[in-house]
């Protein structure tokens, strides 16, 4: 039996937490660090609180690693991106801060906006960002994408003024073939979304990982990928209210799956209904909150990508996604969504969950 070494970190979601003010959020990242997780995540999304402000308090005043799971580049300027890490970097006495960047969630930013060359996106951001936090000057029309989309004078040309005081990383919070592939030539690793427990129930992270892998391999010299992954949990003392507030991320998980290509007939293995599977997408396009969705979720859609329940409960469900985490060489282990008390979830996970393990 494979035993996992590697870190643990936290995703604190602010779109479905979005009950926790700015500074109540940073005393959750002060009780992460005290508990001994090694880093914090935070997700990006338009109508809630603002990621870089909210990295920006934490890196003030917790001293913790961290990271963006993940970054939406639709939503930052790329130029803005740059001198915002910079700036946030030279508050995090020298640890990395990691940028999980992908496209976004097709189920809330999909009705937001128009999602144009995804690839090319992410691909494009990724690349001028990391020159210039390496100190070039980038001419924008060598972006044609960025260009177009933000407007950019082709020939004009900027570089930062200052360097970032601490190493900038990016990982690939895309798990797509072709955006796997982008990670392989341009990142730093890989980021398994928030759907790694649906992965593994489907036999499909080692596919995933290929193209990435091949990709790395191929460089010159060959590059080394670290491999970080999303674990949902959702604990509590009540085992129904564990449940219940899992059902906010599977409201949209399962429009995240189609999105990667997997059709009714392997989301029927998981044990969910193609009437369950429609009903919730009419619920999306007739433009419904999460909250509202929310209620249209069966158990076997929470059950598809979340451990969910007790703190019992959770220890024996996790059990064997660590495991499999450690056989995969999975490097950080990141306990995402957490419970409707991030407070109680906090000190559940690091005094009764881990332990455990």
């Amino acid at each position: 039996m494979a035993r996992f070494t590697g870190q643990v970190g936290l995703q604190f979601t602010l779109h479905i937490a979005s009950n926790y003010r700015a500074p109540e959020v940073v005393a959750l990242a002060q009780r992460a660090a005290d508990r001994g997780f090694s880093q914090v995540w935070v997700n990006d999304n338009l109508r809630y609180r603002q990621q870089y402000v909210v990295l920006t308090a934490i890196a003030a005043h917790v001293p913790i690693q961290l990271g963006t799971a993940v970054t939406v580049p639709y939503f930052r300027n790329p130029v803005d991106l740059a001198d915002t890490l910079a700036t946030l970097s030279e508050l995090t006495e020298g640890r990395e801060l990691s940028v999980g960047i992908s496209r976004g969630d097709l189920a809330m930013v999909g009705h937001q906006l128009e999602m144009q060359r995804p690839i090319a996106t992410v691909r494009e951001t990724v690349a001028m960002v990391g020159a210039l936090l390496r100190g070039e000057r980038v001419r924008f029309g060598d972006y044609p994408q960025l260009c177009a989309y933000y407007h950019l004078l082709p020939d004009a040309g900027i570089a930062l003024a200052f360097r970032p005081a601490a190493p900038v990383r990016f990982y690939s919070g895309s798990n797509g073939p072709r955006l796997m592939a982008v990670a392989g030539q341009l990142m730093d690793g890989v980021l398994f979304s928030g759907l790694y427990i649906t992965f593994l129930k489907l036999g499909l992270v080692g596919s995933l990982l290929a193209p990435a892998e091949q990709a790395a391999a191929a460089a010159n010299p060959p590059r080394a990928l670290r491999k970080l992954a999303e674990v949902n949990v959702s604990v509590a003392p009540d085992r129904q209210r564990a449940r219940d507030f899992a059902r906010k991320y599977a409201a949209h998980a399962i429009v995240m799956l189609e999105g990667l290509g997997l059709g009714v007939g392997r989301l029927t293995a998981l044990g969910i209904p193609p009437a369950a599977i429609q009903r919730l997408k009419d619920h999306w396009d007739a433009g419904e909150t999460v909250e509202q969705v929310a209620a249209a979720v069966p158990d076997a859609m929470v059950d598809a990508c979340f451990v969910a329940g007790t703190p019992a409960e959770v220890s024996a469900g996790l059990a064997p996604i660590l495991e499999a985490a450690a056989e995969q060489g999975i490097d950080q282990v990141i306990l995402s969504k957490l419970g409707p008390d991030y407070a109680e979830a906090i000190d559940l996970l690091g005094r009764d969950v881990l332990p455990r393990l």
